[in-house]
C-alpha cells in the first residue's frame, strides 16, 4: 500500500526519496492555496488554519509517539532533530489563529488518525 520504494536502505537513499517526494508534494493542490491572493480573504484563511489545526493536533502527537519509538541509528538521531524543529507548532497555529471557529471535520480526522497509525505500526524509515 505503500509507495516507499524497497531499494531505501541507508539514510542517503531514504533522504534522496523524500527530496523527490518533497518535490513532487509542492506541485500538488493544496499548495495552491498559498499561491497569492487565494488566502488574502481573512474568512477563507480562517477557515483554512481551523482546518490546519486539526492536522497540526494529530502531527504533535505523530511526533511524540515517533520521538518515543525510534530506535534506530541514524534515523533516531534525524528524527529527534525533526522533532525539535516541530515541537508546539500546534500551539503557535493555535496562538496565530481565530479561536472562534472549530472545525469537526470527519474526513481531516479521519485521514490523522489513519496517517498516527501508520507511524506507529510501521519501521522507522
Amino acid at each position: 500500500m505503500t509507495n516507499v520504494p524497497l531499494k531505501i536502505a541507508t539514510l542517503e537513499s531514504l533522504l534522496a526519496y523524500h527530496q523527490m517526494r518533497l518535490e513532487k508534494y509542492l506541485k500538488s493542490e493544496i499548495f495552491s492555496l498559498l499561491k497569492p491572493k487565494i488566502l488574502e480573504d481573512q474568512n477563507k484563511k480562517n477557515l483554512f488554519l481551523a482546518c490546519l489545526q486539526v492536522w497540526s493536533r494529530y502531527f504533535q502527537r505523530i511526533m511524540h509517539m515517533r520521538q518515543a519509538v525510534s530506535d534506530l541509528e541514524p534515523y533516531r538521531s534525524l528524527f529527534l532533530e525533526h522533532f525539535k524543529e516541530e515541537f508546539g507548532h500546534d500551539l503557535l497555529l493555535e496562538k496565530n489563529s481565530d479561536q472562534t471557529i472549530k472545525v469537526e471535520d470527519t474526513i481531516i480526522e479521519a485521514i490523522s488518525s489513519w496517517f498516527l497509525n501508520k507511524m506507529l505500526t510501521t519501521s522507522d524509515i
